[in-house]
């Protein structure tokens, strides 16, 4: 039996027998090359989360976040691990821990992390909360026998809150490299076009994600009023599924005008898809209510 070919029966059953190899993270790789003594940080690699890879308003909430070893999203990490966020999670002196980080992780998606973020201090600027899961250890498992010679978590489902002001719309998964006591952090790939109210699997599956650019420039901000997407061509077939967008506009003033946690949700990506589908039209009718990009005329 030629060489090349045992070898990929054997990565064949080795895969369909959901085996997994340990190896090392290829940051923690990279650091320990770097080194004089060939060793990279005691505790790189084993600690895996999510941060803001652009400002919250208000302050980050979590309903559910679920990290895996294998692109498909079918190899969790383990549930032991102890969960861990920056800084204390926001909560009142009346309902304390009702909003810590066990909540992301719980399998209910009423119950949530709030980070220690406010609207009055700026809310959370980019890149300055996160929610990991540390790994103790829990082996460093690489479950795509075909993919990298590195460990990793390969996806990520996430499920942030409806509100505008209380989601982020482009996080990055990052991981530990186990310097100065899990001070620092490195960003292994930034995901975009996400929004809350629903779950979101990152890297999408295939035929999963759909989306609209602008082909040319806009002066003022982009308007949607309706938007549908059919799997036929004939568009008797609409496609549902949780709207995303690069990020919406926020009405002037509205994160300062009361305390209703909408207040700030007049231009959400999904009022672009709310249109009503009456009968023997041949398109939908728009709702008065819109989506509106994130952009200014002033910035270009």
């Amino acid at each position: 039996m030629p060489r090349a070919f045992a070898a990929a029966v054997v990565a064949a059953l080795l895969a369909s027998s959901g085996w997994a190899e340990e190896l090392e993270v290829e940051v923690c790789r990279d650091l320990r090359l770097q080194s004089p003594d060939n060793k990279a940080p005691d505790r790189c690699g084993l600690r895996w989360g999510v941060t803001n890879e652009v400002g919250v308003r208000e302050y980050w909430q979590i309903h559910e976040l679920r990290l895996f070893w294998d692109y498909k999203c079918q190899h969790p990490l383990p549930r032991n691990g102890i969960v861990a966020s920056k800084g204390p999670s926001y909560s009142r002196p009346d309902n304390w821990g009702e909003y810590t980080e066990i909540k992301a992780f719980d399998d209910d998606t009423s119950t949530m992390w709030n980070s220690n973020c406010r609207t009055t201090l700026g809310g959370c600027p980019k890149r300055s909360v996160w929610l990991a899961v540390d790994l103790g250890a829990a082996p460093l498992e690489r479950h795509d026998i075909g993919g990298p010679e590195f460990a990793g978590v390969r996806c990520l489902q996430i499920y942030q809150s409806p509100y505008l002001l209380r989601q982020a719309y482009e996080i990055g998964l990052i991981v530990w490299t186990g310097e100065n006591d899990y001070q620092f952090f490195a960003v292994v790939e930034t995901f975009t076009g996400l929004t809350g109210g629903g779950w979101h699997a990152r890297p999408p599956l295939d035929m999963a994600l759909w989306r609209v650019w602008n082909l040319s420039p806009t002066k003022k901000p982009w308007e949607v009023p309706g938007l549908m997407f059919y799997m036929d061509d004939f568009c008797s077939e609409p496609i549902t599924g949780t709207a995303i967008s690069s990020g919406s506009l926020l009405p002037n003033g509205c994160d300062r005008e009361g305390k209703a946690p909408d207040r700030c949700d007049e231009y959400a990506p999904q009022y672009a898809f709310d249109g009503e589908l009456l009968v023997a039209m041949p398109w939908p009718e728009a709702l008065p209510r819109k989506w509106v990009a994130n952009c200014s005329e002033y910035e270009g």
